[in-house]
């Protein structure tokens, strides 16, 4: 069966379609999340209203806490500007932009070359060609970050209780992040030593710090570079701030475990169900060899199967966001 040059421009607009809405999925900023008013607060980085004594050491706080929410909030919207560059930047994979377009073109070739092998039709090819190219290598990505960023988040607090340490002791601030990346494995070794490197060659603790916060898409370490900042411009007890954000990484971690083991019935009926058409497939094909023939063989199969496919994919990233929880 042949398929009109209408319905070939359906199935076009239907693909185009489903690859827009998933690169706006990939490509969308992170989920509002809680004010970080109310972080702060939790750090003690906030107080009640300015008293009489000591006015202006608290407008100066309060000057300086205003500056770095500013400067978080420019970083965040540059940050949603360049989404690819950032997550590039996140990785740790050391792969530059030019490079992952290159990956993103040869894996759609691939995947074109392949459906071709596999008689496909050639508007199928195309499309899973577009989506797939587009879609796996960032796929891989984000798979590279939340490894990368669970790693940092387990280390985190430690790290902090050791800086904390070496505070009380005495020892500058640089000292103490020298100690804490030597003891550390990576991703947060690599960090601290950027940040080390980054101030040799003459920034400022702030200006590096920023450049952390840039690196790690975690709301902990921008926190963190507002605390620095604070402290840099304006001074105070780093140590015990520091140590109040150990203590909500702890229970940040604790309550992400928690989440995991309430949704992880969710998760394993969503790969059951979204495996059950596949195996059912496969089963069909080994059973009855011919049955599905005209699904591979005709235009007309390969554009249903292009569709389901394709809201297959749909279904399961719908299902995924749903299990996510911010906190």
């Amino acid at each position: 069966m042949e398929v009109a040059p209408i319905d070939a421009l359906i199935v076009g607009m239907v693909f185009l379609t489903v690859f827009l809405l998933l690169i706006g999925l990939q490509g969308r900023k992170l989920r509002a999340e809680r004010p970080l008013e109310e972080r702060l607060t939790h750090l003690g980085l906030r107080s009640g209203p300015v008293s009489g004594d000591g006015n202006d050491e608290e407008l100066r706080s309060r000057e300086a806490l205003k500056k770095a929410l500013k400067e978080l909030e420019a970083l965040q919207k540059s940050e949603g500007r360049s989404y690819l560059r950032h997550l590039l930047k996140s990785s740790g994979v050391g792969r530059s932009l030019a490079v992952h377009v290159g990956i993103s073109v040869i894996v759609a070739i691939l995947v074109f070359a392949i459906s071709l092998l596999l008689n496909l039709n050639l508007i199928l090819s195309f499309a899973l060609a577009i989506l797939l190219g587009g879609w796996l290598p960032i796929l891989q990505l984000k798979m590279a970050v939340n490894r990368r960023m669970r790693l940092f988040v387990d280390d985190m607090p430690g790290a902090l209780d050791l800086v904390v340490r070496g505070i009380r002791a005495g020892l500058p601030l640089l000292e103490c992040l020298k100690l804490t990346a030597s003891e550390w494995r990576d991703p947060l070794r690599s960090e601290f030593l950027q940040i080390i490197n980054d101030m040799g060659i003459g920034l400022t603790i702030k200006e590096a710090i920023a450049r952390f916060a840039e690196r790690v898409p975690l709301q902990e370490a921008r926190l963190f570079a507002i605390v620095i900042a604070i402290q840099a411009q304006s001074g105070g007890n780093l140590s015990e701030v520091l140590t109040n954000l150990a203590e909500l990484l702890r229970e940040r971690s604790k309550l992400q475990a928690k989440i995991k083991a309430m949704t992880s019935e969710a998760r394993t009926s969503a790969w059951i169900i979204g495996s059950i058409p596949v195996l059912l497939i496969g089963a069909v094909s080994v059973f009855s060899p011919g049955f599905l023939a005209p699904l591979f063989d005709t235009a007309f199969g390969n554009v249903i199967l292009g569709v389901c496919g394709g809201w297959m994919a749909l279904g399961m990233l719908v299902m995924t966001s749903m299990m996510k929880v911010d906190l």
